[in-house]
């Protein structure tokens, strides 16, 4: 009889790592008390050991998926819209003045 193939966990991440891959998929990094509120709230599965929280990537992003886009991320993303469109009526006034001014000059 053949041995069952061991389980494949994912190894525990400490806080500061939990924070690091939070921050490095969402370009956000939490407060590290924000993280623990998560935690305590349900929302972030994890687990204590000697008083430290400690979770696995795979409740990291499932935490994240459940959560969306961070506010912040959205906000960022509508800030840039918005500057994006304040750029493009700059640059056509610019070339509206331009063309005014070239126009002027052949008369």
């Amino acid at each position: 009889m053949s041995e069952p193939a061991p389980l494949a966990a994912s190894p525990a991440l400490a806080m500061s790592a939990i924070l690091a891959l939070i921050h490095q998929l969402t370009g956000h990094k939490p407060h590290r008390s924000a993280a623990y509120r998560w935690w305590l709230q349900g929302r972030l599965k994890g687990f204590k050991v000697g008083g430290r929280l400690y979770s696995t990537r795979e409740d990291v992003l499932a935490f994240l998926a459940d959560r969306g886009q961070p506010e912040s991320i959205e906000r960022n993303a509508r800030a840039e819209a918005a500057m994006d469109r304040i750029h493009a009526t700059l640059r056509d006034e610019r070339q509206a003045a331009r063309r005014a001014r070239r126009e002027g000059g052949r008369k």
